[in-house]
C-alpha cells in the first residue's frame, strides 16, 4: 500500500529565530544548535485515546521530520503513515514548540521545531509502519506523563479538554 496524499492545508513553516512558537522545551546546552522543521499529529480515537508510537529511543506521537519542499502538514501525515501506518487528515494546527536535544548519532545539538496538528483518523494499517515502531493509543493523561519529549507532553495538554 502507497503513502496517502497528505490534503491541502494552509500552514507557514518559516523557521524564525528564537523559541518555535514561544515555548521552548530541554536544557540548553553551551555550543550551536541545528535547527531541525519536524511536524506531528495528535489522534483521538472514538474511546478519547491518543496514538503514540513507542521505538527503541522511547514513547512519541506521530511525525517527525520535514523533507525538502514539504509543508508540515504534509510531513506530519507522512510521518503518520511511515511510523504507524495510519492514514490521518489534519484537522487543525494546534500548537508550535522548540525541543532542545542531543542527537548522539549526528554529535550534534539539535533544535527540534515542531509543529503539532490535530488529526482524525481515516484508517490504519495494522501490516504497516517501521519494523521497530509500535502504536499505543493510550488515554490523554497516560499519553502525556509517556512521552520522551517534553514538548510532546505539553502538545498533548493544549487539546481542547
Amino acid at each position: 500500500m502507497s503513502a496517502p496524499t497528505p490534503q491541502p492545508f494552509s500552514d507557514d513553516d518559516r523557521v524564525a529565530d528564537g523559541p518555535f512558537g514561544g515555548h521552548e522545551f530541554g536544557v540548553r546546552e553551551r555550543g550551536r544548535y541545528t535547527p531541525r522543521p519536524s511536524a506531528y499529529v495528535i489522534v483521538v480515537d472514538a474511546r478519547n485515546r491518543i496514538a503514540t508510537v513507542h521505538t527503541p529511543g522511547g514513547m512519541f506521537l506521530p511525525g517527525g521530520g520535514l523533507q525538502s519542499n514539504e509543508s508540515a502538514s504534509e510531513a506530519a501525515v507522512r510521518e503518520a503513515w511511515e511510523e504507524a501506518a495510519l492514514v490521518v487528515a489534519i484537522q487543525t494546527q494546534l500548537c508550535r514548540a522548540s525541543q532542545l536535544v542531543f542527537a548522539a548519532d549526528l554529535g550534534a545539538h539539535i533544535d527540534k521545531r515542531s509543529t503539532f496538528f490535530v488529526a482524525t483518523l481515516e484508517r490504519a494499517d495494522s501490516s504497516g509502519g517501521e519494523r521497530d515502531h509500535r502504536l499505543h493509543w493510550l488515554p490523554p493523561a497516560a499519553a502525556a506523563t509517556s512521552m520522551k519529549h517534553e514538548s510532546h507532553a505539553w502538545a498533548i495538554e493544549q487539546l481542547p479538554r
